[in-house]
């Protein structure tokens, strides 16, 4: 996952992809964090700008 990915929530039965991060969102940053050497997304939606994990996300179209 990189920046200018096009994204939307995994469906978890969880509360994602419910409110604001309903519909498709554009990476506009991506961080390592520790522990685990994982990957923290940040997320441009329509109405406000969010982080996730990699995990939470799905990539809809990828940015060349």
């Amino acid at each position: 996952m990189k920046v200018g990915d096009l994204v939307r929530c995994k469906d978890r039965g969880n509360i994602f992809a419910s409110g604001i991060d309903a519909g498709i969102g554009l990476v506009i940053q991506v961080e390592k964090y520790t522990p685990g050497d994982g990957l923290s997304i940040h997320v441009q939606w329509s109405q406000d700008s969010l982080w996730y994990e990699v995990e939470d996300l799905e990539v809809i179209n990828e940015n060349r």
